[in-house]
């Protein structure tokens, strides 16, 4: 999987956001897919330029419990629950889940 920085994903926010091109064609430029692009400009309607921000780090047992718990409290979408705790991508949040059950 080809790894985008956060000029690349700003970018092409912009270009969809400002310039009102579509996702499926900004995915075609980049070669990734279009629900990959329409996941960045979601990101950033909803939490601005640091909802686009690549961000890796470690995490503790108890954080990936407390995220996976508040995820099924507030039941919340994979996507969403990563966002609000700034984990990168939904896939590890459902790592997780998958983990805990």
């Amino acid at each position: 999987m080809t790894k985008f920085t956060h000029e690349q994903r700003m970018k092409a926010v912009l270009e969809v956001v400002e310039n009102h091109m579509s996702c499926n064609s900004i995915g075609k430029q980049l070669g990734c897919g279009e629900t990959l692009v329409r996941r960045w400009v979601k990101s950033y309607e909803q939490f601005g330029v640091e909802g686009i921000i690549l961000k890796h780090g470690t995490y503790s047992g108890e954080f990936k419990q407390h995220v996976v718990e508040y995820m099924h409290d507030k039941n919340l979408s994979l996507f969403v629950t990563a966002a609000l705790f700034g984990i990168p991508n939904g896939t590890t949040v459902a790592n997780w889940e998958r983990l805990y059950y």
